[in-house]
């Protein structure tokens, strides 16, 4: 029998999205079929000043445990309104995830649940910017989302963040989801950029550093160039 030709052959995945979670800030960009490649950085949030991410926050009901707004319409919400009774601000959550942390969480509400409401609002926020774009031809089932962690989380921390995007329905099946959805490190994702961008022209047997000073962390990651692409050192 003969095989199919590529232009054939249906394809499993339509749209990447690349989300990068982090502690005081998080965004997203997207690389859909139909652009050949082409990346898109999302950088229109409500904000003053245009930045191509929002503030990694939830406006949380503890009495209702459940999260009401997020980003940077949750931070001005506190900052300006006069919140009822039981209405808080919680920030830096991405944190409770790591094991040790002292992150306060709303009494009831475990780290997990706070991670998937927020992964929940920005999921949401992505596929509306997709269907304005790219309208009825936007399946949903075929999104690949590519989710950042700390290179120094452990597998349970992993674990729990996956669990987290599967609450907030990213994962649409347990069993089959780990063909769209993707944990992958913050250093090695910024490595692989620089590369591609030509921002960094590696040879084997070079050793560099990625230094991520973030709004709440700063993580300092080594590699060293083998083969493209470079793999971890330290």
């Amino acid at each position: 029998m003969a095989r199919p030709s590529p232009a054939a052959t249906p394809r499993a995945i339509d749209v990447t999205v690349g989300l990068d979670f982090g502690t005081s800030y998080s965004g997203f960009g997207f690389s859909h079929a139909l652009d050949e490649g082409a990346l898109n950085i999302f950088d229109n949030w409500r904000s003053p000043a245009q930045y191509p991410k929002t503030k990694s926050c939830l406006l949380y009901d503890t009495r209702g445990r459940r999260a009401l707004d997020w980003g940077n319409v949750a931070h001005q919400r506190a900052m300006t309104e006069n919140l009822n009774r039981g209405i808080v601000l919680i920030e830096k959550f991405k944190l409770a995830l790591h094991q040790g942390s002292q992150i306060a969480l709303p009494r009831g509400v475990d780290a997990v649940a706070v991670v998937s409401d927020y992964l929940r609002f920005m999921k949401d926020h992505i596929l509306s910017t997709l269907r304005s774009q790219y309208g009825a031809t936007l399946d949903p089932n075929r999104i690949k989302w590519c989710l950042t962690v700390p290179a120094i989380w452990t597998a349970r921390e992993k674990d729990m963040m996956r669990d987290a995007a599967f609450r907030a329905g990213m994962i649409l099946d347990r069993e089959a989801g780990s063909s769209k959805f993707q944990i992958v490190y913050e250093p090695e994702a910024a490595a692989v950029a620089c590369t591609k961008q030509h921002v960094l022209d590696l040879v084997a047997g070079d050793v560099f550093m990625v230094v991520d000073a973030g709004g709440g962390t700063v993580d300092l990651t080594s590699y060293r160039a083998e083969n493209a692409p470079a793999t971890t050192d330290a």
